[in-house]
């Protein structure tokens, strides 16, 4: 509104950043009369385009011959992140499947949509290969299904990476026992 003397008038608009894009008001520009001739500036937050976590703005009002007043403006869009509920498998011998839970551990509003791989390597799978949640109370099981024919014998190493937009990687590194053929069982 016009703080000013009475009978004047203000003419103002509003501006922000060129790269702040994700900001803009309507109306953009406007007058007022007087302290009870007050108008109303919607700003809208575009979220659309924005990275996860705080993003900072600024819109200001302008008018000729009066200093401009600068309005911080805040968004923040929450971050996902993956919880599981291992950090790591050291198979027993002859173990065929075991499973894990995935879940969003990051910001409550967030959503995590995952993927999972086994890096290429054939002597384990992983089922579902992608998944989502919405909390830490929204839990999706994964299954890993040992091969064992395909184990080569002593150690295997190898590990299930699970990605997700906006959340750092996990990787759960996995051990697996191969045996020689027919040893299984022998005293």
């Amino acid at each position: 509104w016009n703080a000013g003397d009475a009978g004047s008038a203000l003419s103002f608009w509003m501006d922000w950043e060129p790269s702040d894009t994700w900001l803009s008001c309507s109306p953009a520009q406007g007058s007022s009369l007087d302290a009870t001739d007050k108008q109303t500036v919607v700003v809208t937050i575009d979220r659309s385009g924005l990275q996860a976590g705080v993003n900072n703005g600024a819109v200001s009002v302008q008018a000729v011959g009066l200093p401009t007043k600068v309005i911080p403006v805040t968004a923040r869009i929450a971050v996902p992140h993956i919880g599981t509920s291992v950090d790591s498998h050291i198979g027993e011998e002859a173990e065929t499947q075991w499973s894990l839970d995935v879940w969003n551990a990051g910001d409550a509003g967030s959503q995590l949509s995952f993927e999972i791989s086994n890096g290429g390597a054939s002597w384990f799978t992983v089922t579902p290969v992608s998944g989502s949640s919405l909390s830490s109370t929204d839990k999706r099981t994964i299954f890993v299904t040992i091969i064992l024919d395909q184990l080569s014998v002593g150690q295997n190493v190898g590990a299930i990476t699970i990605t997700a937009t906006g959340a750092p990687p996990k990787i759960i590194p996995l051990q697996a026992t191969g045996v020689e053929a027919g040893s299984e069982g022998e005293a």
